[in-house]
């Protein structure tokens, strides 16, 4: 890696190795700990969110078609990180909620 990768490569390779420790914990520890982890990277995210006050808006792999920026940022910011506490306190009933956990294991 050298000295002048981008910050968009950084994230794109974030990316990728979040996505492969989500399936990597699901695989080994089962999908409460893939949740949990999920849980964390909204967390992460919503706190980079709320620190730059810029949230690049558009598809994948092409520049950003607008940016959300200032106070609405900060509030989707806070809300990703709330949705990220939510995940992690409660990660069992929300593998039950959306499915991905079998009906035996749910209340």
């Amino acid at each position: 890696m050298g000295r002048n990768m981008s910050l968009d490569r950084i994230e794109r390779i974030a990316g990728y190795v979040g996505f492969a420790a989500i399936v990597a914990a699901d695989l080994l520890f089962g999908i409460v700990a893939a949740v949990r982890l999920a849980g964390l990277g909204c967390m992460v995210t919503g706190v980079i969110w709320v620190v730059r006050r810029s949230i690049p808006v558009g598809w994948e792999g092409k520049p950003p078609s607008y940016f959300i920026a200032g106070f609405p940022a900060l509030m989707v910011g806070m809300a990703i990180v709330l949705l990220g506490i939510a995940l992690v306190a409660f990660s069992s009933q929300a593998a039950c909620m959306f499915g991905w956990k079998n009906e035996a294991g749910c209340p």
